[in-house]
């Protein structure tokens, strides 16, 4: 996982137990849907490629959703032999912007000395790095659930008519 401070670069991978197009597609449908009920509405999809933008500051009125954190993303999916794996690059703008904010607090005279206000800074961006942290353990936990929500879904149901006549015959 690549870590900048103001985006994550990671890639999460899972075992394809069905029919690859069919697969992708459907995993390709309910990332766009989960990411358009978190109130995201600029999302585009062009073949195995998911990209978007979130309003600004919607995690103040949208209540608390895995995507909320996130003021854009990227998601590349692709298949080898009977695995999957999406690339994922998501930004955390908004967050930072806060942290930068509230890191100019401490030195306005709230706190009486240097070690407090050092504390203070210290305190904003350790919870700053902890959102991010959380966020994108929640994001990677939803990509293998969807995957495996799927492979679920999809496997192709036995027919035990057509086996017992060909037993029978």
């Amino acid at each position: 996982m690549g870590f900048g401070f103001i985006h994550i670069k990671g890639w999460k991978s899972f075992p394809i137990k069905t029919e690859k197009s069919e697969f992708i597609r459907k995993y390709i449908y309910f990332l766009e849907q989960e990411l358009k009920s978190s109130a995201i509405h600029n999302v585009v999809v062009k073949d195995r490629e998911v990209k978007f933008r979130a309003p600004i500051f919607r995690f103040v009125w949208n209540g608390w959703n895995r995507f909320n954190p996130v003021s854009r993303g990227e998601f590349h999916f692709r298949s080898i032999a009977n695995f999957g794996i999406v690339e994922y690059r998501i930004w955390f703008l908004e967050f930072f912007v806060l942290a930068l904010i509230f890191s100019i607090i401490p030195f306005f005279g709230i706190f009486p000395s240097l070690f407090w206000r050092i504390i203070a800074l210290l305190t904003i961006w350790i919870i700053y790095l902890i959102n991010i942290l959380i966020a994108t353990h929640r994001i990677e936990n939803y990509l293998g659930k969807l995957a495996h929500k799927l492979n679920k879904e999809l496997q192709k149901p036995i027919n035990r008519d057509i086996q017992f006549q060909k037993y029978n015959s």
